[in-house]
C-alpha cells in the first residue's frame, strides 16, 4: 500500500511541476504595456498604484486621530483637576 501511495504522489507532483511550468511558458509578460500605463497616468506619483489613495487617506485620518488624542491628552495633563472644595 505504501508503494502505491508513493507512486501516487510522485505522480501527482510531476503533473503539478509540469503544468505549473506550461503555464509560466504561456503567461503573457506585460511588463512593458503596464510601465507605459503607469508613466503616462496624469495622477500624481504617489496616487498612481491601485489602492493608494484608500492607504493614503486612511493614514491620515490614523495622524488626524492620533494628533487630536494626544492633543487633548497633553491639556488634561496641563489643566489638572479642578481643586475639590
Amino acid at each position: 500500500m505504501a508503494f502505491l501511495d508513493a507512486v501516487y504522489k510522485s505522480a501527482f507532483s510531476d503533473f503539478y511541476e509540469f503544468a505549473r511550468n506550461l503555464l509560466l511558458i504561456l503567461e503573457r509578460y506585460n511588463i512593458i504595456e503596464l510601465q507605459k500605463q503607469y508613466q503616462n497616468d496624469p495622477r500624481p506619483l504617489h496616487f498612481r498604484a491601485p489602492r493608494r489613495a484608500l492607504y493614503i487617506r486612511v493614514w491620515g485620518v490614523g495622524m488626524a486621530v492620533g494628533a487630536v488624542t494626544a492633543t487633548y491628552g497633553i491639556f488634561q495633563l496641563v489643566a489638572g483637576k479642578p481643586a475639590s472644595s
